[in-house]
This record gives C-alpha cells, sequence and structure tokens, in this order.
C-alpha cells in the first residue's frame, strides 16, 4: 500500500501513528516490560501492525473491564475497516496485531 498522501493515507498515517503511542504508553504504565517490538509490513493488500512486549499480562477478563485506551484502539482501529487481535499471556507480555486493508 503506497502512501500518496490522499486524504485516506493521512488518516492511515495518524490512526497507526496514535494507536502505537496508546500501545507504548499502556506498556510503559502498567506492564513494567523491558522490550517493545513494532513491526509494520504490508501484504496481501493489508496493512499488518505487530506489537509485542515483554511485560506482565493485561487480563480484561481477569478484571471484567477494558481500559479506555484499548477502547480507543479498537474503535480507531474500526474507522478503517480493520480488526485487531489482543493476546495476553501472564508473564510472557502482550501481543497484538492490527490489519487494515487498503482502500
Amino acid at each position: 500500500m503506497k502512501l500518496n498522501h490522499a486524504k485516506g493515507d493521512y488518516n492511515i498515517e495518524i490512526v497507526i501513528y496514535r494507536v502505537i503511542g496508546e500501545l507504548i504508553t499502556n506498556t510503559i504504565k502498567h506492564a513494567n516490560a523491558t522490550k517493545i517490538d513494532i513491526s509494520l509490513l504490508q501484504y496481501q493488500r493489508k496493512l499488518q501492525l505487530i506489537y509485542t512486549d515483554n511485560g506482565k499480562a493485561y487480563s480484561p477478563l481477569q478484571d471484567n473491564t477494558e481500559g479506555m485506551g484499548i477502547s480507543n484502539i479498537k474503535s480507531r482501529v474500526r474507522s478503517l475497516n480493520g480488526t485487531v487481535q489482543m493476546n495476553n499471556k501472564q508473564h510472557r507480555g502482550c501481543y497484538v496485531k492490527i490489519e487494515i486493508p487498503e482502500k
């Protein structure tokens, strides 16, 4: 997906920027992680963001809540018809996979 800075492309860039910022903020505030990995790939007409950290896992099922940050991430990605997968494992950190289809 070549970003030629049409109006829609700026939206994708802004969403990705804000989502990454929110993920990093959550890691710093809550996870006590020592490592963050971020990959941004383009394949099969999709933009894919993979975010991992090695901190303590966040468990919305255990806490019975979903924080505003995670809710905002999901909302922003959905605004671009994208999907969000989040997997957290106790003592193994956080894994987030976001896919946004090419327009």
